[in-house]
C-alpha cells in the first residue's frame, strides 16, 4: 500500500435489525425504522428509515476490486471515518505515463466512498493532474454518486459500465496527448490556433472588427500559451495546455465546475483539443 495509515481492507461488515423500544414494559418493534450496526461488535452506526438501503462492505470491496480492473489503478488502502460510519477506498495510477521532452507525468487518482448514516451516497471521485499545472481535462464529473435506494444495485452497475467506457476513452486521450507533444508548431500555426479557440475569423482580423473584450482575452490566452511553450516546447500539446490553463486559471465563470466540463470553458477546451488533434 502507498499510504501507511490506510487499512488493507475494511475491518467490519454491517447488519440491519429492526428498531425495538420499550413502551410501558412492552417491547415493541418499529415498522418504520431499523438499526445499522457492525456484525463483529454489535456497535450501532445509525438508525435509519426502512427505505434506506445501505451498501454492504462486501459489495463495496467488490466494487473497489472491479474499479481496479477497469482503471488499472492500484489500491492505496481503505479508510474508516467516525467509527466506520464513513468509508473510503483510495486508488492510484502508478503507471509511468509521461509526455513531452521533460517527461511530465500524468497522475490519476480515484476515491470511492460511502456511509451508513445518510451523510454520503456511494460515490466515485476522479481527478487528473499534470505535475506542471492542474489542467483538469476530463469528460466525467468529479462526483458520480448513487443514493442508497432500492434501485441502487442497478444504478451502480450502470455507473461501472459508464466508467469502463470512460477509461477506454481516456487511454486514447492520453495517446493523443503523446502524439501532440511530438508535433512541432511555428508562430503562424499558434496565431491561427488562438483565433480558432476564441472564434475570431479572418475577416474580423483583416477588418479590425475585434472587440476590446476579445482583444483582452487574446492577450491573456497568449500569455498562458507562452508559459506552456516555455515548459513543453513549441508543440501542439502546449497549445492545448495553454488553452486549459486559460480556462482553469484566467477565465471568469459564474459557477466553477470541476474539469471545465460545462459552458464556455468546455467549449474553449474542446476547440483547443480539436485544433491540436488536427495538427
Amino acid at each position: 500500500m502507498n499510504n501507511p495509515k490506510a487499512k488493507e481492507t475494511l475491518s467490519f461488515e454491517i447488519q440491519e435489525s429492526p428498531v425495538m423500544y420499550d413502551h410501558n414494559g412492552q417491547v415493541i418493534t418499529s415498522s418504520t425504522h431499523k438499526v445499522i450496526s457492525k456484525v463483529e461488535t454489535g456497535e450501532s452506526l445509525s438508525v435509519m428509515k426502512n427505505s434506506y438501503n445501505p451498501m454492504y462492505n462486501s459489495d463495496f470491496i467488490e466494487t473497489v476490486e472491479r474499479m481496479k480492473d477497469i482503471s488499472g489503478f492500484e489500491l492505496s488502502g481503505y479508510s474508516e471515518i467516525d467509527h466506520g460510519r464513513i468509508i473510503f477506498a483510495h486508488l492510484k495510477n502508478n503507471g509511468e505515463f509521461t509526455i513531452g521532452n521533460n517527461n511530465d507525468k500524468i497522475e490519476d487518482y480515484l476515491l470511492l466512498g460511502s456511509s451508513f448514516d445518510g451523510r454520503y451516497p456511494f460515490f466515485i471521485g476522479t481527478t487528473t493532474e499534470f505535475v506542471w499545472c492542474k489542467n483538469q481535462f476530463s469528460k466525467i464529473s468529479k462526483f458520480e454518486k448513487v443514493r442508497h435506494t432500492k434501485s441502487a444495485p442497478k444504478r451502480r452497475e450502470d455507473l461501472m459500465i459508464g466508467l469502463e467506457i470512460y477509461f477506454q476513452n481516456k487511454k486514447r486521450l492520453y495517446e493523443n496527448f503523446e502524439k501532440m507533444s511530438k508535433v512541432k508548431v511555428d508562430p503562424l500555426i499558434v496565431e491561427m490556433a488562438k483565433n480558432y479557440i476564441l472564434n475570431i475569423s479572418k475577416e474580423d482580423m483583416l477588418e479590425e472588427k475585434i472587440s476590446t473584450r476579445k482583444l483582452n482575452q487574446l492577450e491573456v490566452l497568449s500569455m498562458c500559451m507562452e508559459t506552456e511553450f516555455a515548459h513543453f516546447g513549441n508543440n501542439a500539446l502546449a497549445i492545448l495546455n495553454g488553452a486549459t490553463r486559460y480556462t482553469t486559471h484566467e477565465l471568469t465563470q459564474k459557477e466553477k465546475s470541476f474539469g471545465n466540463i460545462f459552458g464556455t470553458p468546455a467549449l474553449l477546451n474542446n476547440r483547443a483539443y480539436e485544433y491540436a488533434l488536427s495538427l
